[in-house]
């Protein structure tokens, strides 16, 4: 099972570039992905498929609160409780 601290060190690095981009240098947990632009939808399903591969994992995204979802904070939560 990963931990959310694995979780987030994951989630910046694979959006490393994307977070560069998009000009943020220190995200907060709370970061909206979508809603700042710093991933649009299909960015976001490759992010939950990588994850999932990486860690194991099946997210029922049905059953999950998307907004909380699209968060690092959430992301990460979600991830690590599933695992």
């Amino acid at each position: 099972m990963a931990t959310q601290s694995e979780v987030k060190a994951f989630l910046l690095e694979h959006l490393r570039e994307q977070l560069a981009a998009a000009g943020v240098a220190d995200p907060a947990d709370e970061l909206q992905l979508i809603d700042t632009g710093v991933i649009d939808s299909f960015g976001f399903l490759a992010l939950v498929t990588a994850a999932e591969a990486t860690f194991g994992i099946q997210l029922d995204v049905s059953q999950v609160d998307l907004g909380r979802l699209a968060t690092i904070g959430g992301f990460a939560e979600i991830v690590s409780e599933a695992g």
